[in-house]
């Protein structure tokens, strides 16, 4: 399983820090908050695998999609065209996410807008000019297992290359104990797939109970996303075997973490009040978290920071 960071303008480099090399990490980059100018000022030096995708999550709360699906198509091609460096891409159609609570007239009319964005976004991908290490995304909405798998079906005779399942982010965010319900839906689309759940992709696990699950459950998957490692960092929150903790209840002043940032500037690790300490925090949130998920290929390097 591959773990993307969710990746926001302004986010810390996290290759400068910690190779993919070495760890099995890549990028995801929303054309709602990166274009081809300024997606540079991140990407630049990354030679890891990347997914771009349509925003969609911010559209949960609208009535209708603030762009169509050419468009977003076009602003994510401009956005992998400038990533000459990175190993793999992989793009996302258009989806338009279901939201706790909507009726199921107003979630089927958000999935069949979903669907009809799929068969749009596979015909452009088809006849554009991509080069080898250009791959599609197929979104899977429902509210249901009936819905989930004929949305599905659908995506399946398009011949996506991955699958992604949508709407895990604002299940979660919602109500406690809403964790089980993500993950029995997650196990359930692993079991729809079948063989082809190694080319599926979870988006927007930001609890990262689920993801110790993922591991724990060994879900044969390809690949999960999630920003918490920045978000928890923000926010006060520093990881510890995959577990956050607050740092205002911490009485410890530096951690015994073999991550780059601790071993060079470990005094920094728990600051608060900087964005620096805040880039520094991610950066062992991230490597806390691969190393927690096992997803540490092998012993980084430790260079000058």
């Amino acid at each position: 399983m591959k773990f993307y960071v969710a990746i926001y303008p302004g986010d810390v480099k996290f290759h400068d820090f910690l190779s993919p090399n070495n760890f099995n990490y890549g990028y995801l980059y929303s054309i709602s908050s990166f274009n081809s100018r300024n997606v540079m000022k991140h990407f630049e030096g990354f030679t890891g695998d990347v997914i771009i995708d349509a925003g969609s999550f911010k559209f949960a709360d609208k009535q209708k999609l603030p762009i169509s699906q050419k468009k977003a198509f076009l602003k994510q091609v401009k956005i992998a065209k400038s990533l000459a460096t990175s190993n793999k891409i992989i793009i996302c159609h258009l989806d338009f996410p279901l939201k706790l609570g909507q009726s199921k007239r107003e979630m089927q009319r958000r999935i069949d807008i979903t669907l009809e964005n799929a068969i749009e976004f596979k015909n452009m991908f088809n006849i554009f000019n991509f080069d080898y290490k250009t791959y599609s995304m197929g979104i899977i909405q429902g509210y249901d297992e009936e819905s989930i798998r004929h949305c599905y079906e659908i995506l399946k005779d398009l011949d996506f290359d991955y699958y992604g399942i949508g709407g895990l982010a604002k299940l979660v965010q919602t109500a406690v104990g809403r964790w089980r319900i993500a993950l029995e839906r997650i196990q359930y689309v692993i079991k729809l797939l079948g063989e082809h759940s190694k080319n599926l992709h979870i988006f927007g696990v930001n609890n990262l109970r689920i993801l110790r699950k993922m591991e724990e459950y060994k879900m044969d998957i390809h690949s999960v996303d999630s920003s918490s490692p920045t978000k928890g960092a923000w926010n006060s929150r520093i990881f510890i075997n995959g577990i956050q903790k607050d740092l205002r209840k911490m009485k410890v002043q530096v951690l015994e973490c073999e991550c780059p940032v601790c071993l060079k500037m470990k005094e920094k690790v728990l600051l608060r009040g900087k964005k620096v300490y805040n880039n520094i925090r991610a950066v062992h949130n991230l490597y806390d978290l691969l190393r927690t998920l096992n997803l540490k290929i092998k012993d980084t390097k430790i260079d000058d920071l």
